[in-house]
């Protein structure tokens, strides 16, 4: 189908002559999981298909394809949290610097953020975020 549509220039085309809609034929282009911009430069390049980022976006969301797979998207909270660690150097009024230490934590099914500054960096400090 894709080549069909390379060949020929058009998708309304290719389309009618496969018996499909365009919507169909844009929700084949949009099972490689790309994003709506990568979508389109996709289809321009090696299709020869013209289409913008925002027509991509708008069709598959229409047709529900704008959210990742059950099997990618976190179901349970508290199953995959992502940690992180800043170093902030600070210096007191009499100018000594002091480091502290940002641990932030982020619930991937729930977006939820824990946010606690420490003095020090041990792995006893991380259990008690």
């Amino acid at each position: 189908m894709f080549e069909h549509a390379a060949g020929s220039g058009n998708v309304a085309f290719t389309c009618r002559h496969f018996g499909i809609s365009r919507e169909t034929y844009y929700i084949c282009a949009a099972t490689y999981h790309f994003g709506q911009v990568r979508i389109s430069w996709y289809l321009a390049r090696y299709h020869d298909i013209r289409i913008s980022a925002g027509g991509v976006y708008k069709v598959s969301k229409r047709q529900g394809l704008n959210r990742l797979p059950d099997r990618q998207r976190k179901q349970v909270p508290g199953h995959h949290v992502q940690v992180d660690v800043k170093f902030l150097d600070l210096k007191t009024q009499e100018g000594h610097k002091i480091r502290y230490f940002q641990y932030t934590a982020i619930d991937d099914a729930t977006r939820i953020r824990a946010l606690k500054i420490y003095e020090g960096i041990r792995s006893r400090t991380r259990s008690t975020l």
